[in-house]
């Protein structure tokens, strides 16, 4: 994952990766199952841009404003249109993992600003390239860059860091919370 700040927004290049074997393991008590799986990123990239909104006053009363998270989605494909590489199904608002990154790691830190999201889809969605999990991983860190949050940096790097963020291969186990890199 590339990582880019400039004066007013932060730029985020989120992987796709290839898992090169994959193997379910035993059910956890959660319900979730454990999982061990050989991966390594791959050069083609979603980017995410991420504005933070100051909050503002509120006109009538005078009280600082919660700001809303604003999120669009364009695709970048060819000539045959987004049927053509799979990009047509990507959830809108508070559907997409994106906003639901940002709302979750701003609402556990207590954070109220508002961010206005732009995500540039070239990764196919449903094609088990891992999109959808490395643009929430960016939202996270670009949630925690952008409010200098270290939990939202960790959930993100958590994701993300799981093989996709390096050029290098990695191994994990058990939902991506231990692994090993090579």
């Amino acid at each position: 994952m590339h990582v880019h700040r400039s004066a007013v927004e932060l730029v985020i290049q989120a992987p796709a990766k290839l898992n090169l074997w994959f193997e379910v393991l035993a059910k956890r008590s959660d319900g979730y199952h454990e999982i061990e799986t050989l991966m390594c990123p791959i050069d083609l990239c979603d980017t995410l841009y991420f504005q933070d909104v100051p909050r503002e006053k509120d006109a009538s009363s005078g009280e600082n404003s919660v700001n809303e998270i604003q999120f669009e989605c364009r695709c970048a494909f060819g000539a045959g249109g987004p049927a053509s590489r799979g990009l047509h199904d990507v959830p809108d608002g508070s559907k997409n993992l994106v906003v639901r990154a940002v709302e979750l790691a701003r609402r556990r830190a207590g954070v109220n600003r508002g961010a206005k999201l732009l995500l540039v889809k070239r990764i196919p969605s449903a094609a088990g390239l891992g999109g959808g999990s490395s643009d929430a991983a960016a939202a996270l860190v670009a949630a925690g860059v952008a409010d200098d949050l270290k939990e939202g940096v960790m959930m993100g790097a958590e994701a993300i860091d799981s093989g996709q963020a390096a050029a290098t291969l990695a191994k994990l186990r058990e939902f991506g919370a231990k692994h090993e890199t090579k």
